[in-house]
C-alpha cells in the first residue's frame, strides 16, 4: 500500500459504506468542531481513490469521519488527508479492516458500535478473541462484552446508544435471561426510568422468579405501588368528594390502578424505586393529594 499526503475538498470526499462506526455524539462533534476552529485538524484522515465520478474525482473515507463530520460543522472547506492506493486485488477488504481496527483503538467508540466492529472482525476476518485484543489494545472481557451486546434486540440496543441503559457484562447477561416475549417491553421501560445497574438485575431476578407463578393479589398488591398507594384515602370524607363529583368514585380508581399494574410486564419485579415514574402511581398520588386539600379547607 502506498499513500500519498494532500489537502482534499470535504466535497470530494464521500463516506465508507463500510463504516463500523454508526452514532455520534452532537455533544462530541461541536466540541470537536470548536478544536478544528482553534488548531485546525491535527491528524490526517485517510482515504482511499481518487475515483472519477463525471468530471470530479472522489475519495472513499477510510479512517476520520468524526474529523470530517466536525471540519463541516466549523465551516472547513478542506482537510487533511492521507491517500491510499492499494494494488492488491483484496483492496477493499483491507481497508475495511483498517478501519475496523483503527476505530476499535480509539477509546470514545459507542459500546453497541464497538460490539459490531468486534463481531465482524471475528466472522468476516476469522479474528480470535485473543487476536483482536493484540490488535485493538482491549481487554478479552471487554470485547466479549461488547459481542454479547450484539445479542440484544435493535430498540435494546438503542437504550445502550443514548446512555439510558447501563452496559456492563451482568447487566446484559441479565438482559438476555428475560423471555423473548417480555424482553423489549421490560427493558425499555427500565430504561425510561433511568435507574442503576443493580436495580436492573434485580428488577430482572424478580421478574424471571415469579414469572408464571399465580397472581395471589391479596398477598403480592403491596410489590405494586399504585395498588398501595390506593388505599390511602379511604373514609367518609372521600365519598362525600365523591358525591359531589370532585373525584370519580374511589372503587373505580383503586380498579383501575391494581389492573393498571397487574397487566405491567414490571408488574412481578415492581418496586417503590422501579414504579415511582410510572403514570399509575402519579396518578393515584394526585388524586390523593387533591383529597387531602379538599379534606383540609372542609
Amino acid at each position: 500500500m502506498t499513500k500519498t499526503f494532500a489537502e482534499l475538498p470535504l466535497t470530494a470526499i464521500l463516506p465508507n459504506p463500510d463504516q463500523p462506526r454508526k452514532h455520534f455524539s452532537v455533544a462530541d462533534l461541536e466540541s470537536l468542531a470548536d478544536s478544528i476552529k482553534e488548531h485546525g485538524v491535527l491528524n490526517p484522515i485517510s482515504v482511499r481513490g481518487p475515483y472519477e465520478e463525471g468530471s470530479a474525482m472522489i475519495y472513499i473515507l477510510i479512517d476520520g469521519e468524526r474529523r470530517v463530520r466536525a471540519s463541516k460543522l466549523a465551516g472547513k472547506t478542506t482537510i487533511p488527508a492521507y491517500i491510499c492506493e492499494n494494488e492488491a486485488e483484496d483492496s477493499h477488504q483491507n481497508n475495511l479492516e483498517l478501519a475496523l481496527i483503527g476505530n476499535l483503538q480509539r477509546e470514545d467508540m459507542n459500546p453497541v458500535d464497538e460490539g459490531g466492529a468486534y463481531l465482524r472482525l471475528h466472522k468476516t476476518f476469522h479474528y480470535t478473541l485473543a487476536r483482536i485484543s493484540r490488535s485493538t489494545g482491549k481487554s478479552m472481557a471487554t470485547i466479549n462484552s461488547r459481542m454479547k451486546i450484539m445479542e440484544l434486540e435493535p430498540e435494546i440496543q438503542n437504550c445502550i446508544s443514548n446512555g439510558s441503559l447501563p452496559y456492563e457484562y451482568q447487566v446484559i447477561a441479565a438482559i438476555l435471561s428475560l423471555p423473548d416475549d417480555i424482553r423489549i417491553d421490560v427493558v425499555t421501560k427500565l430504561a425510561r426510568r433511568n435507574v442503576g445497574a443493580q436495580t436492573i438485575k434485580a428488577t430482572i431476578t424478580r421478574i424471571t422468579n415469579n414469572r408464571g407463578l399465580p397472581v395471589d393479589r391479596k398477598k403480592r398488591k403491596a410489590s405494586s405501588p399504585a395498588a398501595s398507594y390506593s388505599e390511602a384515602p379511604k373514609n367518609h370524607i372521600f365519598e362525600t368528594l365523591a358525591a359531589r363529583g370532585v373525584t370519580p368514585q374511589w372503587a373505580v380508581i383503586e380498579a383501575a390502578a391494581k389492573e393498571t399494574c397487574i397487566n405491567c410486564t414490571l408488574y412481578e419485579g415492581a418496586s417503590d424505586q422501579i414504579c415511582r415514574e410510572c403514570p399509575a402511581v402519579e396518578m393515584v398520588k394526585r388524586i390523593v393529594k387533591l383529597v387531602n386539600t379538599e379534606v383540609s379547607m372542609t
